[in-house]
Formats: C-alpha cells, sequence, structure tokens
C-alpha cells in the first residue's frame, strides 16, 4: 500500500477534528502533533468560527515608515520618463526637486515592484572586478606616469610599481631619467624588500622594450635572469608569457673565492625529467663544492646566442596568442 502524503493542512483538519470529540485530550493531542498548548488552541478557535486553516499573512495592518502613494508615483513616472537612470540619479534629481524621497535602497525596492527593473540588463551593469590576479606578488604593472617640469629646471618622472591583487603601491620614486639602470637600482631595492614577482606587465616603451620586433632591452635582460615573466595583452586579456621558453634559466658567477650558481626549474614538467637538465643541475652544484673545474667569465658569444634563440621563441608564441 503507497505511504498516504501528509501536509501541514491535513495534520491540522485531523487535530481539529480529534480535539473537538467529547472527552478528547488536547494536552496529549498537542504532545502528540507536536505544537504547543496555544497553537493548539488557536486552530480549534478558528474551527469553531468556521474560519478557514491556512496561514495567514503575516503583513502589518499599517506600516508608518512606508513610502507615500504619491512620492512611489513621481518615481514611477520619472523613471518611465528616462529609462537609462538608476535609483541613485533618481534619488539625487528628486530630493534637489524637494521631493521627501527615501533611501536609495528603497528606491531601488520600488522600481523592482513596479517591474522596471530587467534582471538582464542589470547583469550588463555590475561592476568590473579590478583585482585580476588572486594573490600578492603574481603580477606587478610597472610604468613612468609621465614626466613634468620642475621649478628648479630639469623633469621629474616618476617610476611606479603596483601589485594587482592589492593594489598596493610598492614603489614610487621620482626619478631625472628614464634609463634602464635607474630602473634597475630601484627595483632591485623593490625586490629586496616585497620579494620577486612571478611575472610583470610594462608596456613597449623604453626602458623595457624597443618595439614588437625587438622587445628586448638590458633591463628586461636582467628580469629574465631573474625568472621574472612578462605578461602581454591580447584581446584585452592579460598572459603572463616567461621568457625564454627553451630552456631554465642558469648562471654562476665567481666572488673572490667563492662561487654562485642558479638554476631555475623552467615551467615545463617535461624539462624536470631531462637528463640534460639534471646533469646541469649536478655540474653547477659540483662547481660551487669547488669538486669540478669550471671558468665563470662572462661569454658575450654564447649569451647573445641564447638570447636570440629566446627572442625567437618568444616571437613565434606572441604570433600564437595574436592567432588566437
Amino acid at each position: 500500500m503507497p505511504w498516504r502524503e501528509v501536509s501541514s493542512m491535513s495534520q491540522r483538519e485531523e487535530f481539529v477534528r480529534l480535539a473537538m470529540q467529547p472527552a478528547a485530550n488536547k494536552a496529549e493531542l498537542c504532545r502528540r502533533f507536536n505544537i504547543s498548548r496555544p497553537t493548539g488552541d488557536k486552530w480549534i478557535a478558528r474551527a469553531r468560527r468556521a474560519e478557514a486553516l491556512e496561514d495567514r499573512s503575516r503583513r502589518p495592518k499599517r506600516s508608518p515608515r512606508r513610502c507615500a502613494p504619491a512620492v512611489e508615483a513621481a518615481i514611477v513616472q520619472l523613471r518611465q520618463q528616462h529609462p537609462a537612470w538608476g535609483p541613485r540619479t533618481l534619488h539625487s534629481v528628486l530630493s534637489s526637486d524637494g521631493v521627501d524621497i527615501p533611501g536609495v535602497s528603497t528606491v531601488h525596492a520600488i522600481l523592482k515592484r513596479n517591474g522596471l527593473i530587467d534582471p538582464l540588463e542589470s547583469t550588463k551593469h555590475r561592476a568590473f572586478v579590478r583585482f585580476e590576479h588572486a594573490q600578492p606578488n603574481d603580477l606587478w604593472q610597472m610604468d613612468f606616469k609621465g614626466h613634468f617640469a620642475m621649478n628648479s629646471g630639469g623633469r621629474c618622472h616618476p617610476l611606479t610599481v603596483l601589485d594587482d591583487h592589492s593594489r598596493y603601491n610598492l614603489c614610487l620614486q621620482a626619478l631625472d631619467n628614464e634609463r634602464g639602470q635607474s630602473v634597475q637600482q630601484w627595483l632591485t631595492h623593490t625586490f629586496r624588500r616585497y620579494g620577486l614577482p612571478w611575472c610583470m606587465l610594462m608596456d613597449n616603451g623604453a626602458p623595457w622594450g624597443n618595439s614588437f620586433d625587438h622587445p628586448h632591452t638590458p633591463l628586461t635582460v636582467w628580469l629574465m635572469s631573474l625568472d621574472i615573466g612578462r605578461s602581454v595583452f591580447n584581446a584585452g586579456i592579460s598572459r603572463a608569457i616567461r621568457e625564454p621558453f627553451h630552456v631554465p634559466i642558469a648562471w654562476c658567477k665567481q666572488v673572490g673565492e667563492g662561487r654562485m650558481f642558479y638554476m631555475s626549474l623552467g615551467h615545463n614538467e617535461s624539462t624536470w625529467a631531462d637528463e640534460r637538465f639534471h646533469d646541469s643541475m649536478l655540474g653547477g652544484i659540483k662547481w660551487v663544492l669547488g669538486l669540478v673545474p669550471g671558468d665563470a667569465t662572462p661569454n658575450p658569444a654564447v649569451s647573445a646566442a641564447q638570447l636570440e634563440k629566446g627572442k625567437a621563441d618568444v616571437a613565434a608564441k606572441n604570433a600564437e596568442l595574436s592567432a588566437k
């Protein structure tokens, strides 16, 4: 036999029927139906007056603070005359006209109650999400904010570095030029204070870029040596590009009797299983420990070749992103 469906209305009707029988035990029935004695008395009283047992509206009979009908009509009329005006504009205009207007939220509720707000249209006007990256140091934005003349002569070039997540101004420095050496000096100071970012966003102007065909400058090469990626924009979307793509970045340096060796993991998991990667890292460690000989003198020819290969890889990647 199927289960009998039980609703709150059917339970109330059954309770009233049993409670109105002669010698009925109302206290026991209230416990059985899991209701209080006042609630049970309320349903019995309504049944004796032949009133319905459904829930009644809890809306107050009077609302002293409710917006006056004339004010609501003025809001609706002005909205119909200017469909593009939102609650804030309507509130400001009516207040300027001397209307005793309620708050902006009440104006919005009136528009919604009268069917004057299109949900699909509202989604088009939502606030733009400014913070693109989820964590601090994921992306730094760097730029010069326009040079200007000074009373003492010369020009001031404000260098700014902004964290994309927190919008915190990491560096605001007045420089007398826009040369890469000056920028590198203050970036070094900023890196020591806040750490290295995963990626940086700059335009193609000096000193961080010459042109699309020649994007590298001594400053960007220095950033590459620190394993900092460069972010590029394509179709309004920021994409981080690690330069160069083909190998992890490594360098070594002789400092007096001491030796320094640095090697990044790269950003391609297939590299980590490559025997050449293992041999390079092991060789660098052995060189630092003095177990194997090695010359740390810079080799311009090799560096230039690697730089040209990096440029070619970046150009190919940029062309691939532009095609998407």
